[in-house]
């Protein structure tokens, strides 16, 4: 085993290679470029995309106004105003048309990965580590979830944002001259409010500084915690903010649902999944639903995995902790990925692909580390195999998510369990105005989970469209006892009383919608008026 990096000094830089540096950072930023370049004609998926982008009017507004209306709200349950004014300036650019979307998420990865690169080449001063932990960011078949989806843009423009931070960090704690720390903690402090600013998983920042000062070898001095105080007390703010907002949008699950003890199973299942799709990226799905109780216990993978999970962090603990490389990318994994374990259960996944996206870089990093140190033919071919095999699985990917349809049902192959992707399934059927099929799996959501609130507007939809309107108000209806606040359930129940020239209800249901925040037309508003006063 490698001992380069078991001393406390920096390493020293390697021996010029076959490429300069600025070649193998092109060369970077061009796969991530060619890779993804097929998504540039992908549609927009019904998952997310219309509450972001298709039926959002907030993002048809770019000016100060806009600017600070962005800035004073959440969207969502999330609170990321860069996040929301990137996806204005591409509908500025393009209006509706995806192509510029999706461009726009392809270019902030492919600058992502640059920023990986000169990340890592700053912290182990080795080109082809950084090369190789770069190209595994770049091609990673988990990591298409958050590219190729355009409501994914919070994670592309947060973790270029964070890398970039995180460079600018290492340059910090490299500088021998006090006024150039200073204009490096300046650098790294603004990419780091810029990238809370697109996602709250940035709060991470301070403790992979952390780390960083830790595989330098700087020592857990008082200076070293004072200078980030400021930064902690950022990420404790933006923190608070983020559970906030998801409180607001009822995204964290009553913790009565799940015991602590089934929590922690989560959590470990969670923990070994993400390590072993790291190096076997199969069977990926745009949803991975929380396991079904049977007689009263979990699928017996649930008891497992934890005990395997606490096994591999032992093994790392007993064996490898005298070296500082294998113990920097582990914990730079574990303290990334550790807020997204499901210790506090948020949606209605159990893991999500998209959560890998900054975490997996720590584990790139050892990998490459091994891959680069190894000498000859032999280690070229087998890193040329794997970035060649990942690609190929990213590519394949990348195609899954070409539309609605294509992508709800490869999940359903996935996953026969989850009435959230019989919904989407429905729901990507019933776009297409194809409503029998949409009943059908809309249907096949509500015997899973009966009181489905979501499930029950869309049958009401499907149902107003195939001219059964007392039957979608009765849908409408129920769908609104078990949520009270399911606006659009409001407004759509609006438009089948219209159709009925029942005017009281339907104004009255009109003006609890907007009263939700939905975007009523006011001259609808005024024609029920007119309508009620002429009847």
């Amino acid at each position: 085993m490698s001992s380069k990096y078991k001393q406390k000094k920096r390493p020293e830089p390697s021996a010029k290679g076959l490429f300069p540096a600025w070649a193998l950072a092109l060369a970077v930023f061009l796969a991530a470029l060619i890779l993804y370049w097929p998504a540039r004609n992908h549609q927009f998926t019904n998952w997310d995309d219309k509450e972001y982008v298709t039926h959002n009017p907030d993002i048809q507004k770019l000016d100060a106004q806009a600017v600070k209306y962005h800035f004073g709200r959440e969207h969502m349950g999330n609170y990321h105003p860069l996040s929301m004014l990137s996806l204005a300036l591409d509908y500025r650019i393009g209006g509706l048309d995806p192509k510029v979307f999706h461009t726009t998420n392809l270019l902030l990865h492919a600058l992502a990965s640059l920023a990986a690169f000169a990340f890592v080449r700053a912290l182990t001063a080795s080109a082809a580590a950084a090369f190789i932990s770069a190209m595994l960011f770049a091609i990673h078949p988990m990591h298409v979830e958050s590219v190729a989806w355009v409501s994914e843009r919070k994670d592309v423009l947060y973790g270029f944002f964070l890398l970039s931070a995180l460079w600018a960090y290492v340059n910090y704690a490299s500088a021998p001259e006090k006024k150039h720390k200073i204009s490096w903690y300046a650098v790294f402090s603004a990419l780091f409010i810029l990238s809370l600013l697109s996602k709250a998983q940035a709060v991470i920042f301070p403790v992979l500084c952390l780390l960083i000062d830790y595989f330098k070898g700087r020592g857990l001095t008082r200076p070293v915690m004072l200078e980030k105080a400021p930064l902690f007390a950022l990420s404790l703010i933006f923190g608070l903010e983020a559970i906030h907002a998801q409180q607001t949008f009822e995204a964290i699950q009553d913790t009565s649902v799940y015991s602590y003890f089934d929590r922690i199973l989560f959590s470990g299942y969670g923990l070994f999944t993400y390590l072993w799709k790291l190096a076997f990226p199969v069977e990926l799905s745009a949803f991975y639903p929380y396991p079904l109780k049977i007689d009263g216990k979990f699928p017996l993978i649930f008891y497992i995995t934890p005990v395997v999970s606490a096994g591999l962090i032992f093994i790392v603990w007993r064996f490898f902790r005298q070296n500082r490389l294998i113990v920097f990318g582990c914990l730079f994994f574990l303290a990334s990925i550790g807020l997204v374990l499901q210790v506090l259960p948020v949606g209605g996944a159990v893991i999500a692909e998209r959560y890998t996206y900054i975490p997996y870089l720590g584990l790139f990093m050892i990998a490459a580390h091994y891959l680069s140190d190894w000498k000859g033919m032999a280690g070229k071919i087998t890193t040329a195999a794997i970035l060649c095999v990942f690609a190929l699985l990213a590519h394949n990917r990348i195609g899954i998510w070409e539309n609605s349809l294509a992508l709800w049902k490869d999940a359903e192959r996935k996953s026969k369990i989850s009435p959230k992707i019989y919904l989407n399934l429905g729901t990507a059927y019933m776009d297409a105005s194809k409503y029998d099929s949409a009943l059908i799996y809309t249907n096949e959501a509500l015997r899973l989970q009966s009181k489905f609130p979501d499930a029950l507007h869309n049958r009401g939809l499907i149902y107003y469209h195939t001219g059964r309107y007392e039957e979608a108000i009765a849908d409408y209806t129920l769908a609104l006892e078990y949520n009270p606040r399911l606006m659009h359930a409001w407004y759509n129940r609006s438009g089948v009383y219209w159709t009925l020239k029942q005017f009281k209800p339907a104004l009255d249901d009109a003006i609890r919608a907007r009263e939700l925040g939905y975007p009523v037309d006011p001259k609808y508003i005024e024609a029920l008026q007119q309508a009620l006063n002429t009847k």
